[in-house]
């Protein structure tokens, strides 16, 4: 397999985008090459297939950043050196005396493995290290904030210390929202230019301007495209670099160079770079802000569903404990219930009487008659669903209930004779009057209609 061309996927950022800017290689569980870009292998100066599956540690020599020689590096030690966010430096082993080395980052990668970002340091091409590793700088502080407007202020703050940059040290970032440039990070300019350039349209002064046309606009003086002049405005030039990552304008940066500044293409070229890096953490923190808005929006439904489907069991429960079986049969398990009038059935009939209930509650409170009608009803109630009874009515003193198969209704008004009997006894043991009963069992036709107005049916 040609590890050049295995695609760098599972990662924060879209890696084939910064591996012409870095150094970077994957290790796998044992510390063994699995992937090396092009950069990589030039600075080793040998072939991807000399490499791959080669030990980390006859390769490399790893220093920590003061200098230590670590030895024999485990799966282990590189956990350890992200856990707690360290740069290292490496050299090629049995060529100490180099004055080239890689100075980077190890950061976890997938499937246990883990990968490693750095740029080259050569002391004959101090310039072009000091951009790259600038641009190293700016992806670490991605690594290190979990929001987009921190991650702004800290690179902004590095980036003004470019010498070309610090005599103003002055620049901002605006981030495209809605169509508009707005200025959501900035560092040592005026508040008239803060509140002056909250909002700015594409192709007003120098920010919508290169928002508009995509390209970089350098200029050395202030002039008649810088549209927006803050109070207190003193000489200067201005870099005004549009942010585009994937054909998307996510912004632009604006810097200040100092007045009568000469534009280098080494500048522009690192800003082009710069603009790609920045480009790929703004989208990074942008996928992210949408995928936590993701998961808070389907938290939310899924409570509101929980609510909805305890208001579906309650509602159950209320009409599993007060509907009579043949009407929810009739009704909610049919598809055209609506049109149902009436219809007829052959059904057995159970009828219990309780005689000397009206007196009792003539006599007695309330409370009492209610106790007692609970310590009856309850019992007969659940036998008569215990032999797939349907209860129609409570009407007084009497309870009707409707069966389909005869023995069921049998084998109820046996059970409920039973309750009785027992009842009866518990309360001649409190020198109560027991209660005597008629249990009336019949076969027939029945006659189900819903009557009732459109409000209110019964």
């Amino acid at each position: 397999m040609n590890q050049l061309s295995t695609p760098l996927k599972n990662f924060q950022f879209d890696l084939e985008s910064l591996k012409k800017n870095f150094i970077i290689f994957i290790l796998n569980q044992n510390v063994e090459f699995y992937y090396l870009n092009e950069l990589c292998i030039n600075f080793l100066s040998k072939k991807i297939e000399d490499v791959i599956n080669t030990n980390f540690n006859s390769i490399f020599l790893l220093h920590d950043i003061e200098g230590n020689i670590e030895k024999n590096i485990t799966r282990e030690n590189l956990s350890k050196i992200i856990k707690e966010n360290q740069e290292v430096l490496l050299t090629l082993k049995n060529k100490e005396n180099s004055i080239s080395f890689i100075k980077g980052m190890f950061k976890e990668y997938s499937d246990n493995q883990i990968i490693f970002i750095g740029v080259e340091i050569k002391e004959n091409d101090i310039i072009k290290f000091n951009f790259r590793y600038i641009l190293f700088e700016i992806l670490k502080i991605s690594f290190e904030n979990e929001d987009l407007k921190s991650f702004l202020d800290q690179t902004l703050k590095k980036i003004v210390e470019i010498p070309w940059l610090s005599f103003e040290s002055k620049g901002g970032f605006m981030i495209n929202q809605d169509g508009e440039l707005r200025l959501i990070s900035y560092y040592n300019v005026s508040d008239s230019l803060v509140k002056m350039c909250s909002k700015v349209a594409f192709g007003q002064c120098l920010c919508g301007k290169a928002a508009e046309s995509r390209e970089i606009i350098f200029k050395s003086h202030v002039d008649k495209d810088h549209e927006n002049r803050p109070e207190g405005i003193q000489p200067h030039g201005h870099y005004n670099v549009p942010i585009i990552y994937s054909d998307q304008l996510l912004g632009v940066l604006f810097l200040y160079v100092k007045d009568g500044h000469q534009k280098k293409e080494v500048e522009i070229s690192f800003l082009k770079e710069l603009a790609q890096i920045i480009g790929l953490v703004i989208l990074k923190y942008q996928y992210q802000n949408e995928y936590q808005h993701s998961i808070l929006k389907l938290i939310r439904s899924n409570e509101l569903m929980i609510q909805n489907l305890k208001k579906i069991q309650t509602l159950e429960t209320f009409i599993n404990t007060y509907v009579p079986n043949t009407i929810k049969e009739q009704t909610l398990y049919k598809k055209n219930h609506s049109n149902i009038n009436f219809y007829i059935q052959e059904n057995f009939y159970l009828l219990i009487n309780i005689n000397g209930l009206i007196k009792f509650s003539e006599i007695f409170p309330l409370q009492k008659l209610y106790e007692t009608l609970q310590e009856y009803y309850a019992p007969i109630i659940d036998t008569i669903l215990k032999f797939n009874g349907d209860l129609e009515q409570y009407l007084e003193d009497r309870i009707f209930a409707i069966f389909k198969d005869v023995d069921d209704v049998l084998q109820c008004a046996l059970e409920i004779k039973k309750i009785f009997q027992k009842q009866n006894t518990k309360r001649q043991q409190y020198f109560l009057k027991p209660f005597h009963f008629q249990i009336a069992i019949n076969y027939g036709k029945t006659f189900f209609g819903i009557i009732g107005s459109e409000n209110k049916k019964n």
